[in-house]
């Protein structure tokens, strides 16, 4: 946060956060106001996030936690698939197979955003509470 105060006789702004002193000099008082007040606008329009919106990020970071759990877990299938077709060497799967396991990957990102959608029009801590996340 940016404070306007006095350090040794002589009008300054302080960024609290990375605890320094950030002064202007060559700039004016009405100037320095603007600032100041531009800064307290732009804190007051700051939201606290509700208990609703904490649970929902958390049910949201479980989503994408588990669509990427599952996804890198098949990482290597699909790696050492193109890796084969490069080299030309025969692959594991017939093109049959790739695509059923192309499809599954696809089915998780759009499990996972799906879930996020349906995570995103709940509105009470009671339906975020019992939301159920199942792929």
């Amino acid at each position: 946060m940016i404070y306007r105060g006095k350090i040794e006789n002589r009008q300054t702004f302080y960024d609290s956060d990375l605890d320094i002193e950030i002064g202007f000099p060559d700039v004016n008082k009405e100037q320095g106001e603007e600032l100041a007040r531009a800064e307290f606008e732009r804190v007051r329009n700051l939201s606290i996030p509700t208990e609703e919106a904490k649970r929902k990020q958390k049910l949201i970071n479980q989503v994408k936690q588990k669509a990427k759990e599952l996804l890198s877990s098949t990482d290597y299938k699909a790696q050492r698939h193109e890796e084969q077709l490069k080299i030309g060497a025969e692959t594991d799967l017939t093109d049959i197979e790739y695509k059923a396991f192309l499809t599954e990957r696809n089915e998780i990102r759009k499990k996972s955003n799906k879930f996020e959608s349906e995570i995103e029009k709940l509105e009470t801590l009671e339906e975020l509470k019992n939301y159920k996340i199942e792929y």
